[in-house]
């Protein structure tokens, strides 16, 4: 396909802030608990576990099969969350759990998320995305999409930045003779 000389309406998706899991044999979960995954079930949260988000209902399955009861979690978002040692520079700290309900500064623990803002001296407001389940690790960074290479004029990319109109590539860069990319037919048209 040639580039975009006009503007191009596009659908996104919308994307959901939820997900659904089976729950594990012989568990019961409480609304409000951190859950994370034990050989692809949910369960509370345990150090190395996936993270997966937050039980949005409460669900008892301590009488069941594996995958007997399905339980739909929060898997991202912005949470309160009671935090120790919480001092104004902890704002874009990073935020780790160590069960399902107790978080900390710092890489002690399995990553959770990001510090946005105090709410006061013992609690945070906290961003978190499990959306995709993937390992949780202090040194990753989550991400959702990665940007396409190209956008239209001024439309917003998935990732939420928005390309400067007149530009057709990210971050402000340039197809001219000379850069990265080959020059195509396209490009060499009047010349």
């Amino acid at each position: 396909m040639a580039k975009i000389t006009k503007n191009v309406i596009r659908n996104f998706e919308t994307q959901a802030d939820t997900n659904t899991v089976a729950v594990a044999a012989g568990v019961h979960i409480f609304q409000g608990m951190l859950l994370g995954l034990n050989d692809g079930y949910a369960r509370p949260f345990q150090a190395g576990d996936k993270i997966v988000g937050f039980a949005k209902d409460e669900i008892d399955n301590r009488n069941g099969q594996a995958g007997d009861k399905k339980v739909d979690v929060k898997a991202r978002g912005k949470i309160c969350l009671e935090i120790a040692s919480l001092a104004q520079t902890s704002i874009g700290s990073d935020v780790v759990a160590t069960d399902d309900d107790t978080f900390a500064l710092g890489s002690d623990g399995d990553y959770f998320g990001k510090v946005l803002r105090l709410e006061d001296a013992a609690h945070a407001i906290v961003a978190f995305d499990f959306i995709y389940v993937k390992e949780t690790a202090a040194s990753e960074e989550t991400t959702e999409t990665e940007t396409p290479a190209e956008t239209p004029s001024g439309t917003e990319t998935p990732s939420g930045t928005e390309t400067p109109a007149g530009s057709d590539t990210p971050a402000g860069g340039d197809d001219t003779p000379g850069s990265d990319e080959p020059e195509t037919p396209a490009n060499t048209e009047g010349q």
